[in-house]
């Protein structure tokens, strides 16, 4: 992919013949926000008010090659840092070229925003929708790392009628990414999505396949534990449990349906995703949903938000781990079975939401937005938040609370 990035790198400096031919925007937020619960944290947030979890600030450049073909590169910097950088470190998030093959065709490649959601491609841009944040429990923080493909795609827009058509999207290239230890690499991955929209409507589906290498360097040390059990008692439920601490081309399928509708004053959005793992290994199972009503009054815009997540991981393998308990009862055996029962119980994760919020557009390009997301937590988990003192109870419940102030220029 290095060699795809130089290869677009040289094409631009090759072509850049006018000034005129380029476009510089951005876009920024800065946000504060605090949980209710002392010792817990939602991604950046936590008990005490901090800018580190809304707040972002992105450029963008855009420039005509030919009369077809363009570049378009974007880079943002974040205080969410959930996929191994530290908070605030530039991230290139788009960098292609796009050949426009005729009206209704475009050709791009190069690295280009998932497809998986709605607001997928604008998901650093905060001022593009109505909320705080894109309703995590569909834009799941445990996903976010893997918002980037490299590679390649085709859109294609099918006229319907004067007021209805059909955006197709094809894709394929590879993704890679950190989530906690975890480092997930993908490649490769494919997929489409379709979209049929209207003057107020609009309605959208995505499939994804990703071929997903997984592996985590702590646990690669507790999976030689299991190869030694393996050998030393001649028990394949080491080997079993052993093999579901990490994958090896692995095929796990994305869906998500989604839709839009403004009606007069009011609208609605809503989203679900769902994936789909094999039945045995490294098996990740997860599912999310959300529906928002608003009601646009001048410059204001109130808002609510019914939500719910759902991730297990490796399901399966917990009655192995109690089964080897009852037949090897005396350490290690029960140190590292142990363990490893509670690094897979640390994965799930199911929590019901609500949220209430208002954004003001107090001027153009400009908005600040109220709102207070309060989680219910099932299942004995703690959801997408965690705690930060492992001797307290964790909590039931929580609510975080956002100020942010969103541009775009």
């Amino acid at each position: 992919m290095r060699v795809l990035f130089s290869a677009l790198i040289l094409t631009v400096a090759s072509n850049c013949f006018s000034e005129q031919n380029w476009q510089f925007s951005g876009f920024g937020s800065i946000g504060v926000g605090k949980v209710n619960r002392e010792n817990f944290q939602f991604g950046e947030a936590d008990d005490n008010w901090d800018f580190d979890n809304d707040t972002r600030l992105g450029v963008q450049l855009q420039g005509n090659l030919t009369e077809q073909l363009s570049f378009t590169t974007q880079v943002s910097s974040s205080g969410l840092a959930l996929g191994g950088n530290e908070s605030y470190t530039p991230q290139v998030q788009w960098l292609f070229l796009s050949y426009q093959a005729s009206p209704n065709l475009q050709l791009r490649l190069g690295r280009v925003r998932s497809s998986h959601y709605i607001y997928s491609g604008t998901r650093d841009v905060g001022y593009s929708y109505p909320w705080a944040r894109p309703p995590i429990d569909v834009y799941a923080y445990l996903l976010q790392p893997l918002g980037n493909i490299d590679g390649g795609d085709l859109l294609y827009t099918l006229d319907l009628s004067d007021e209805l058509e059909l955006d197709l999207q094809l894709f394929a290239g590879e993704v890679e990414g950190e989530i906690r230890d975890v480092t997930v690499d993908a490649s490769p991955t494919y997929g489409t999505s379709l979209t049929l929209r209207s003057l107020n409507w609009l309605l959208r589906y995505s499939f994804h396949v990703e071929h997903t290498n997984i592996s985590s360097e702590s646990l690669k040390e507790v999976e030689s534990y299991y190869k030694d059990f393996t050998a030393l008692t001649g028990d394949p439920i080491f080997e079993a449990i052993g093999s579901s601490l990490s994958a090896a081309g692995t095929n796990y399928q994305y869906h998500a349906i989604g839709g839009q509708w403004d009606i007069e004053q009011w609208g609605v959005i809503a989203e679900k995703y769902w994936i789909l793992s094999p039945d045995s290994g490294f098996a990740n199972d997860s599912d999310g949903w959300y529906l928002s009503l608003l009601y646009h009054f001048e410059k204001l815009t109130p808002y609510g938000v019914l939500s719910a997540y759902d991730n297990t991981l490796n399901k399966s393998t917990l009655p192995l781990i109690d089964e080897a308990l009852a037949n090897y009862p005396v350490p290690p055996f029960t140190t590292v079975l142990e363990g490893t029962r509670d690094s897979i119980q640390s994965f799930k994760a199911k929590e019901r939401s609500i949220t209430l919020g208002i954004r003001y557009d107090f001027m153009p390009n400009t908005c600040i937005k109220f709102e207070a997301q309060r989680f219910n937590f099932l299942a004995g988990s703690t959801g997408q938040g965690f705690p930060l003192n492992d001797e307290r109870a964790p909590p039931d419940s929580a609510t975080l609370f956002t100020v942010v102030m969103d541009v775009v220029f």
